[in-house]
This record gives structure tokens, C-alpha cells and sequence, in this order.
């Protein structure tokens, strides 16, 4: 299983907030990825703590203090039976990996010779003066023989 992790961007630990020591988890965790090797405990990670809304709020924040304390850099409160912050995990996740994609392209691009610039685009910034263009001609009137081609058609509406 830790083979096919080793081919993701970023890591999302799911740790259970019913369980008894939330801080002990998440270091079982961090043990196993660490022994395992491959560079899995220095990828970017996500904790959230699940099942919040089997708890009491005091509880939550009990959890998220603990975890917080046993070195869990950043910890998202969540549900996935409510939905709550679901989403939020979802954006972060996608944030972290489109940022790890980015690098990794700058990094090709530098090694085959083909730099781009490091500044991302602003509206406006980079656009070239558009250029006068020549003043169209005015069309010339409707004759009435083109209308009559849609006469039948407007007859109906």
C-alpha cells in the first residue's frame, strides 16, 4: 500500500476524533512513514480530525490542541457524514498538489534550457498595446428584397 503513496503529491491523514489519544495516532502514523522510507515523511500533509460531529465542541478542541502539540502542523477539524470542512480539505489538497505540479514543471523547464519567468500573470501586465485599427466601413442600408426572403418566417412567430 505505502508503494502506491509514494507516487502522490501530498498525504491526508484521516485521524479518528473518537478515538482515545488522537496525538498517539497521528504519531503511529508519522513512525510508519518514516520507517517505511521513499521520502513519504517529507511529502506535504493534511491532518484533519473526522468524526467531529460525534463530539462535543470542548472535546474538538481538547483534540486539535493535542495534536497540535505532538507536532501536527496543520490540523483541519472535519466530517464526512455532516460535510463539514469537506471541502476546505478537498481545496487544500488540490492547492498543495497544483503547487508541487508547478515546481515540478519549473524544474523541467530549467533543466532543458527553457526558463519561463517566475512572475505570474496580472491582467494588463503583460499584454502588448493593441494596435489602431483602420475604421470599418458603414454597411449599406436593408434593402427591402433581402426581407422578403424571411417574410414566411416571421409569419409564423
Amino acid at each position: 500500500f505505502l508503494g502506491h503513496v509514494e507516487r502522490c503529491a501530498v498525504l491526508l491523514h484521516l485521524i479518528d476524533g473518537t478515538s482515545e489519544d488522537v496525538a498517539h495516532d497521528w504519531q503511529v502514523i508519522r513512525e510508519e512513514l518514516s520507517a517505511y522510507g521513499g521520502g513519504l515523511a517529507e511529502k506535504p500533509v493534511i491532518t484533519a480530525l473526522n468524526k467531529i460531529d460525534a463530539l462535543r465542541e470542548e472535546e474538538v478542541e481538547d483534540k486539535l490542541a493535542a495534536l497540535a502539540e505532538a507536532g501536527a502542523a496543520r490540523v483541519l477539524p472535519m466530517s464526512g457524514v455532516s460535510g463539514h470542512n469537506v471541502t476546505e480539505a478537498l481545496r487544500l489538497l488540490r492547492r498543495e498538489v497544483m503547487t508541487k505540479r508547478r515546481a515540478e514543471a519549473e524544474a523541467a523547464a530549467i533543466e532543458e534550457g527553457h526558463a519561463q519567468e517566475t512572475e505570474q500573470w496580472r491582467p494588463g501586465a503583460t499584454r502588448a498595446p493593441i494596435p489602431p485599427q483602420a475604421p470599418r466601413r458603414a454597411r449599406p442600408p436593408l434593402r427591402a428584397p433581402r426581407l422578403r426572403r424571411f417574410w414566411p418566417v416571421r409569419a409564423w412567430l
